[in-house]
């Protein structure tokens, strides 16, 4: 090796470069027994720094060359400060990365003692010019070629490999300034010499086992097979010349595990151990651009300071998010705050600790199967709601408030007293038709004050409700009606003459309800396609209504939207958390919900301050310059991303926002988040309370519950699990807790993450897993990444058979109107994310995404919604206005053109697009139009036809189309120009 140099200025080595911006510092702090002389502290710092030319290197740019150079002079890269406790003293070195790295500190805090005490240094070090040159003289030695075909190899074997990014990461702006905080672990010396023991017999190192011990616990918590990383290497250990240097030689090395399920960690370890070696007969040739998030590293313990106690070595250099530090037996997990909460730091360094204890007693078992803390069981506070069951609390306001609203319909207001006097009339009739405790009353009827009537007096009657939704098929509607054979069935027709009295009966008793009676039976899609009905008690729905008021404050607003179906139990946190608090609920009309602009006015006109909606049908309906939000919004039905939450405070920033999750089963909802402001998070929000007397757990396929971090299965348990399905075994969901002998629990089918400070984060449905060429995919994965791309407000995956039969992934994406997302930018942002099968292989951009009645997505319709081929011969517009139009539709439909003639359904239209469509021709053309009338209208030429006949200045219409037609074939530039006139004409 050559050691002559005489350059005045080096460029950056490979492992600085690694170091980002270089802009990291190393901070380490020592306490003293004694007291320090400060002055003769910096002299003894200045003997270390005249020793290690890379504590003398400024960093700067130089004219002529490219990044950073590092030369003698200047500013020095270390400091150090004193601060006195008593007779004690603490010592603080600062220095930038570029100077050191993380392994150089022990060294450098050895000689700075011994200086201090007045002890001789050694003569002669290895300085970090010298390792400069040797490595430039590297790239031009003949081995290097096969330096970087062993990299190439290596990272093409492992190109399935998923980097470690665990469920609980936190998403942060890519230009953060890191900030890391570390959790420390004395790990088990008795459990150390048993591994150093283990793994001597399989011909590889205590390092060895560690590092594959770390990389096992992270495949286990991502619920991976195949893994990648960073393993932070220190060459000095690898060359007797560079023993004792100081600077930066510590790399970042690409790491891949394939945690085979069934393995053993002795099996394993050898195959770790060659593919590390081999590492480090290559390591000058590995590419310094790769920064894996996640890295391990390891060092001999430092030797003890006599009179000095080091406390903190800092974080390491190389700019990981999480990097995991042995040394000797001390662990420190180091996190950046940005990205990992410390406490789940800790929670993780207490898993792997476990893990360690549970390798070293039995090697030869299942390592993925080795067991680990059991995480935690989600249980909410204990509450007695009462012994009012919910009919008889919301009668008794007409006592207690009798003028009060209880229902506003178009402007009716119906009040308390009025209510109960309805439900008494109707309860009368339904007794005369011979309605008695324990029958099932449908009720045939829309979303509207007589459905709250009827359901009430079927209750005083002692009977439960069956919703029906109008809008049903005829043959979904009579499937259910058979199955449950009301006794009763209530229409519009039926239940107002009855209100009116037009039936003469006599008084009838009222019945007595008790809790165990059914409050109502709600029919859901059945997973072997036929519908369902799950029965809910009345204390079942008593706990959900008085847990959930105590929890989301639900008393607090007075004036509550209903906004959705009524055959679906959504909309049941708005009806009856109105009527159980005494507040008044608001029913929307379907024109009230059509578009933006009537639903703005709807919330305006009567004073609406609280709804709740699925996420996506709320945000299509906040599509305008009018959007309004009430003071208190409740987002169920799919998980909501923080970008539409941020979107939400950003127009409200004082609403109360709320996730709320909860299968049918377990009747409305049994867990909740409350949004705390809008900092960085994951994709989704998460949800972290239990309703009070709900049990959350999440468990594997053996009912055993996962480790914090870890992905399991949701059960749950408590107050609110239903009685079961009507007619039909629930065995197979409602089955028994085995951490609760004789108490039940519902298998929810949802897949979620279970964080390590509590809570969890859905991950998509156990029974929508793909299969892609051989591999298992999950949907619900892909779409949290493209919900982390820039641009991207929803997106959903799905596969759907090409010409040859073969499943395809499709991404489904719903751009933000500022960023909208593009293919490439999608394909781009994936790839860098997720391995090759679980890329999509095509892409569709909505402007909403397609929904059942009860606003859930409708999956069946996005299928059709993925790009097919399309006709060439497509009729392109013959006018201005025409040319409007089809721009609109293609816009919405994520496509190049739309002939004149398609049928903007039969491209992928369908209800909320229609709202879309809508709305963009009022701004473009000034003209309204009912969204019901684009469903007869489906074509451009045919909507162009209707708004000509109906316009009432049809000169004034083409003149818009024309002007919108010119603005559109104008290049950025001229639109830019046009714009920047406009500005100049209203200053002046």
């Amino acid at each position: 090796m050559d050691t002559t140099q005489d350059l005045q200025h080096w460029p950056l080595g490979p492992e600085q470069r690694q170091l980002a911006d270089g802009s990291a510092v190393h901070v380490s702090s020592a306490r003293s027994d004694e007291h320090i002389d400060a002055q003769r502290l910096q002299r003894a710092l200045a003997e270390v720094a005249a020793r290690h030319q890379a504590l003398r290197f400024a960093y700067r740019e130089l004219p002529g060359y490219r990044g950073l150079r590092q030369q003698e002079g200047g500013p020095p890269g270390i400091a150090a400060t004193v601060t006195h406790d008593g007779a004690a003293s603490h010592i603080a070195l600062t220095m930038t990365a570029l100077a050191a790295d993380q392994a150089s500190l022990p060294m450098l805090w050895r000689e700075l003692k011994t200086a201090y005490d007045g002890q001789p240094l050694p003569d002669e070090v290895f300085q970090y010019s010298q390792y400069i040159e040797w490595r430039q003289d590297l790239d031009d030695d003949p081995e290097a070629v096969q330096g970087r075909a062993y990299w190439a190899g290596y990272l093409q074997q492992h190109a399935g490999a998923e980097p470690v990014q665990l469920s609980w990461r936190i998403a942060a702006p890519a230009d953060a300034v890191p900030q890391y905080a570390a959790a420390r672990a004395n790990l088990d010396e008795q459990v150390l010499a048993r591994l150093a023991s283990l793994a001597k017999a399989q011909g590889a190192t205590l390092e060895t086992a560690l590092q594959l011990a770390w990389w096992l616990l992270l495949a286990r918590l991502q619920g991976s097979a195949h893994v990648s990383g960073g393993w932070l290497h220190d060459c000095r250990r690898d060359y007797d010349v560079m023993e004792g240097a100081i600077g930066v030689y510590e790399k970042l090395m690409p790491v891949a595990v394939q945690a085979v399920p069934g393995r053993s960690f002795n099996a394993l370890l050898p195959e770790l151990a060659t593919a590390l070696e081999a590492h480090r007969g290559a390591q000058e040739y590995c590419l310094a651009s790769l920064r894996p998030a996640v890295s391990f590293s390891y060092r001999e313990a430092p030797a003890k300071l006599p009179g000095w106690h080091v406390d903190d070595l800092s974080a390491p250099g190389a700019p990981a998010e999480l990097a995991l530090l042995i040394a000797g037996a001390d662990a420190s997990l180091y996190s950046d705050g940005l990205h990992y909460h410390a406490a789940d730091s800790a929670c993780l360094l207490e898993q792997y600790a476990a893990l360690l204890a549970a390798i070293a007693q039995r090697p030869d078992s299942a390592v993925m199967d080795a067991p680990l803390p059991a995480g935690p069981v989600i249980e909410g506070r204990p509450l007695d709601p009462g012994q009012a069951l919910l009919g008889e609390r919301i009668a008794a306001w007409s006592t207690a408030t009798p003028q009060a609203p209880a229902l506003s319909e178009q402007g009716v207001v119906t009040s308390y007293q009025e209510l109960e006097q309805n439900v008494a009339r109707v309860a009368l009739w339904m007794a005369a038709q011979g309605v008695q405790r324990g029958d099932l009353v449908a009720l045939d009827l829309e979303r509207c004050a007589g459905f709250v009537v009827a359901l009430l007096a079927a209750w005083r009657q002692g009977a439960g409700y069956l919703p029906l939704d109008p809008h049903w098929p005829a043959g979904r509607r009579d499937a259910i009606v058979s199955d449950a054979a009301p006794a009763l069935t209530v229409d519009a027709d039926a239940l107002a003459a009855a209100i009116a009295g037009a039936v003469d009966v006599q008084p009838v008793p009222t019945a007595v309800c008790s809790a165990s009676d059914v409050a109502y039976v709600m029919y859901t899609s059945g997973s072997t396609g036929t519908p369902k009905g799950v029965i809910v008690e009345h204390g079942q729905l008593l706990n959900y209504v008085a847990g959930a008021s105590q929890a989301m404050q639900l008393a607090a607003s007075r004036r509550w939207a209903l906004t959705g179906t009524v055959a679906a139990d959504l909309g049941n946190t708005a009806l009856f958390g109105a009527l159980f608090n005494g507040a008044c609920l608001v029913i929307a009309s379907a024109a009230e919900m059509q578009d933006a602009p009537s639903f703005a006015r709807f919330l305006a006109e009567h004073a609406v301050d609280a709804v709740k909606m699925v996420p996506s049908h709320l945000e299509a309906l906040l599509d305008g310059d009018a959007a309004t939000l009430p003071q208190c919004v409740v987002l169920g039905g799919e998980p909501a991303s923080t970008a539409f939450v941020a979107r939400l405070l950003h127009l409200r920033p004082d609403c109360r926002i709320y996730n709320h999750y909860g299968p049918t089963e377990t009747t409305i909802g049994v867990m909740i988040h409350a949004v705390d402001g809008c900092a960085a998070s994951a994709a989704v929000l998460p949800l972290t309370t239990a309703l009070p007397n709900c049990r959350i757990q999440v468990l594997d396929a053996q009912l055993r519950p996962v480790p914090a971090g870890a992905q399991g299965e949701l059960y749950i348990g408590g107050a609110q699990l239903a009685r079961g399905y009507l007619n039909r075994d629930g065995g197979a969901v409602f089955v028994d807790d085995p951490q609760r002998p004789g108490q039940r629990m519902y298998r929810s089918g949802d897949l979620a993450w279970l964080l390590p400070r509590g809570g969890l984060v859905l991950a998509g449905r156990a029974d929508h897993q793909l299969k892609i060429r051989g591999y298992r995919v999950e949907p619900a994965e892909i779409e949290a990444a493209l919900l982390s791309a820039a641009g991207v407000r929803q997106a959903v995956v799905l596969a759907v058979a090409d010409d040859a039969g073969q499943a395809t992934l499709v991404a489904v994406v719903v751009p933000d109107n500022d960023a909208a997302a593009s293919e490439a930018a999608l394909r781009e942002h994936l790839a860098s994310r997720l391995p090759a099968h679980m890329l999509p292989g095509r892409y569709a951009l909505l402007a909403a995404l397609p929904r059942l009645a009860n606003g859930k997505i409708d999956r069946a319709a996005l299928a059709a919604c993925a790009p097919q081929q399309r006709r060439t011969d497509l009729l392109a517009p013959r006018d201005a206005l025409e040319f409007v139009l089809a721009g609109c539709m293609a816009e919405l439909l994520a496509c190049e053109q739309v002939g004149v003639d398609e049928d903007f359904f039969d491209l992928g239209g369908h209800s909320l697009l229609v709202i879309k469509l809508t709305a963009r021709i009022r701004k473009l053309l000034k003209t309204e139009i009912a969204p019901g009338l684009v469903f007869d209208h489906a074509s451009v030429e045919a909507l162009a036809r209707l708004l000509r006949a109906s316009s009432s200045d049809v000169v004034q219409l083409e003149r818009l189309a024309q002007a919108q037609r010119k603005l559109a074939q104008m290049s950025p530039e001229q639109r830019a120009a046009l714009q920047e006139r406009g500005r100049q004409g209203k200053a002046a």
